[in-house]
């Protein structure tokens, strides 16, 4: 699961556990006001894959 914080003054914050094989995607908006986090951990439980796609303006 990982959770998003609000990057503002309200301490909001969803979770989204996805499924093998799921992807996320955060465009506009969501990009700029959030923040994207995966829980710390002692250990981790298995194996973690992250892919991470930019598009970059001129």
């Amino acid at each position: 699961t990982a959770p998003k914080r609000l990057k503002v003054s309200a301490p909001q914050q969803h979770s989204f556990l996805l499924k093998h094989g799921s992807l996320l995607v955060m465009r506009g908006y969501t990009q700029r006001d959030w923040q994207h986090a995966v829980p710390k951990r002692a250990r981790a439980a298995s194996t973690r894959i992250n892919l991470t796609f930019r598009h970059v303006l001129p």
